[in-house]
């Protein structure tokens, strides 16, 4: 018994830094959007306040934090697209300046 739960923590730890251990930090789309809209609640600094503190004590930023380190940023790694954002542009491309555009393809 001891043995089976033994190898079942050590298949779950590999799997932790499979997922983790890609060396990839990602952009953490999730949480930033929270936080993009926490801004835009309201004009009202104090209001914003409440809401961030909110957010805080019911885990929003700490549960969107988990699934970005976790899982988002792992298949952004790995696939080379933001799962959160609908886009197509691929993470690493190049992207000319705004000043000198690329021409259409």
């Amino acid at each position: 018994m001891r043995s089976k739960i033994t190898h079942a923590l050590a298949a779950l730890l590999l799997t932790f830094v499979g997922l983790v251990g890609t060396s990839c930090i990602g952009s953490f789309s999730l949480t930033s959007g929270i936080a993009d809209w926490n801004r835009k609640v309201s004009e009202e600094k104090w209001v914003n306040e409440l809401v961030f503190l909110g957010l805080v004590i019911i885990p929003v930023y700490g549960f969107a934090i988990l699934v970005d380190a976790i899982l988002l940023n792992s298949i952004e790694f790995w696939s080379g697209n933001n799962p959160v954002e609908n886009s197509s542009k691929q993470v690493g491309a190049a992207e000319a300046p705004a000043a000198f555009p690329l021409p259409p393809q």
